[in-house]
């Protein structure tokens, strides 16, 4: 085994840089010191859990590490390696010597394995990976173009390949090659995926853990996984007869409520926004924010068109766009979920997703689909151009038809005049000389009822004046009747035939002893005058 390997034996190699010489000393020293209390545990348990067969002595060989010498007490258990029983007993760094060996004889170069990603992750610019068989390729490793199912991805519950699990790991110094390779053709490597890599097998003894050191992505698999996974989702769209179901729906004359699935202030929101402010169109932009590559990003865009229906958003058309990026960054619109959000969104739904190559799945089978936002708010300004300009067309069309009618209509308007003319004036004389009768006619009989009620009324105003005299003298004598009476009753007229009035002291007049009492002061009134008076004796008549 080379230096290199004993290395990575022990683990991830980010947990021996800057280690110092103590360090390793340390380490060597802890150990020994393990492999001795080993070597005397196992000793000691011989005894409670081990017999010897018929009978017989025990002997423990101390192997490669401690000569021939047989160990026939227990005072001596500094051994590596034994036999009890007939079995032979080793310690840990014996084992993994003797596993480094079997590893390096069954596995002498480097091996290609392939393998679904599970775990994909980075640290100090290594890469660590967990890979497990998917399941279209168990058992039929050569056909690596057989991608896993896009309708699946692992799942330790759902499938019975998940239990066989393969770290690898990927040295800093051989990744820079392979993303650079990965960069060349504008993917990435993705949990999800299946991959065929190649490496050297290696066990890592820190963690007991068998392991592959990988140097070499098979890219052009890769690829061919990427494009038939792409083909079988396209095939199964058309088999389930739901690839024109978006496509088949109609976009509204004039799609001015626009719903859009983008990264809020992301280059692609700023296009797409930005010509449809410059067109001079009413447009109204309801964003449902999403995220456009990586992992959560099909989750998302297909949450995002979910919503616009969730919750009732009026909208007219909805636009899923992204600007520029690489195959893998884009690679989310080749994803299942997205493109069946697509599908059932009961909406037309227009992509703009920044590409110079093949189109992405949800541009074949969205309504439109066109290569920038900028190219999908152009179509969408264009869509309202047309609708003006045919308006504009239709209105201009219209009028010029509506003053044709008006100027033929004056010709057959001034023909008609011309012909008319002459008629009419003859009906209005004739008319103007019945009226002139009318007028006479008229004029005679409201004279003479005039003369008529003018005598009535001369006879009705000689009775009315008779009848108006005899009613005043009739109304002058029963006045001075009433005034003689009043001035008979006149109470001073009283008074002065001896009769007085007595107020009390509440101004009431008094009319009878039995409303005063002694001491009462009261105001007596006569005919010429009046005086106060106080009440010394009370006699009643009764």
């Amino acid at each position: 085994m080379n230096d290199n390997n004993k290395i990575q034996s022990f683990g991830f190699i980010e947990e021996y840089e800057n280690v110092s010489e103590k360090r390793d000393k340390g380490k060597k020293s802890f150990l020994a010191k393990s492999a001795k209390n080993i070597n005397d545990s196992a000793f000691e348990q011989s005894f409670d859990f081990v017999a010897a067969p018929d009978g017989q002595e025990v002997s423990l060989d101390k192997g490669s590490f401690g000569g021939d010498a047989a160990i026939q007490s227990r005072s001596d258990a500094g051994f590596n390696r034994g036999v009890i029983g007939g079995n032979e007993v080793l310690t840990i760094g014996a084992f993994y010597e003797r596993l480094h060996k079997a590893i390096s004889k069954e596995f002498p170069q480097d091996i290609w394995i392939m393998g679904e990603v599970r775990k994909f992750r980075e640290s100090k610019g290594h890469r660590y990976l967990e890979l497990v068989d998917a399941a279209e390729t168990v058992g039929n490793a050569s056909d690596f173009s057989s991608p896993s199912s896009f309708s699946q991805r692992f799942s330790s519950k759902s499938s019975s390949f998940n239990d066989k699990v393969l770290d690898v790991v990927c040295w800093r110094s051989n990744w820079s090659a392979i993303e650079s390779d990965l960069a060349q053709v504008g993917i990435s490597l993705e949990e999800g995926r299946v991959v065929k890599v190649r490496g050297r097998v290696s066990v890592w003894e820190g963690a007991g853990r068998v392991r592959l050191a990988m140097n070499k992505l098979d890219i052009e698999a890769l690829l061919g996984q990427i494009a038939s996974q792409r083909l079988k989702l396209l095939r199964s769209l058309q088999e389930r007869g739901i690839y024109d179901l978006n496509r088949e729906k109609t976009v509204p004359l004039v799609p001015l409520k626009v719903g859009l699935v983008t990264s809020p202030g992301s280059e692609g929101h700023k296009d797409f926004v930005g010509v449809l402010e410059r067109s001079g169109y009413n447009f109204q932009v309801f964003l449902q924010p999403s995220l456009v590559q990586g992992q959560e990003a099909a989750r998302q865009i297909s949450f995002a068109l979910d919503q616009f229906d969730k919750q009732n958003i009026p909208v007219d058309i909805i636009c899923v766009v992204r600007g520029g990026g690489s195959k893998s960054d884009l690679a989310v619109f080749d994803s299942e979920e997205a493109a069946l959000a697509i599908l059932r969104s009961p909406y037309p739904v227009w992509t703009g997703i920044g590409h110079t190559g093949d189109n992405a799945v949800v541009d074949m089978i969205a309504n439109k689909g066109f290569a920038t936002p900028t190219a999908c708010a152009e179509a969408l300004v264009s869509v309202v151009d047309g609708y003006y300009a045919n308006f504009v067309f239709r209105f201009e069309t219209l009028t010029k038809k509506v003053w044709d009618v008006i100027n033929t209509s004056f010709v057959v308007l001034e023909k008609h005049k011309s012909n008319l003319e002459p008629v009419l004036l003859r009906n209005m004389e004739r008319h103007e000389r019945a009226y002139q009768d009318k007028v006479r006619e008229l004029t005679e009989v409201c004279n003479r009822r005039l003369r008529e009620n003018l005598l009535v009324l001369e006879g009705k105003k000689g009775v009315l004046t008779m009848s108006a005299k005899h009613c005043l003298v009739q109304k002058i004598s029963e006045v001075e009747n009433k005034k003689t009476l009043l001035h008979a009753l006149d109470p001073k007229n009283q008074m002065s035939r001896g009769w007085s009035l007595v107020k009390g002291a509440d101004g009431k007049v008094v009319k009878s002893v039995q409303k005063l009492a002694q001491a009462d002061f009261l105001s007596v009134y006569l005919s010429d005058g009046s005086f106060e008076a106080e009440v010394k004796n009370i006699v009643s008549d009764n």
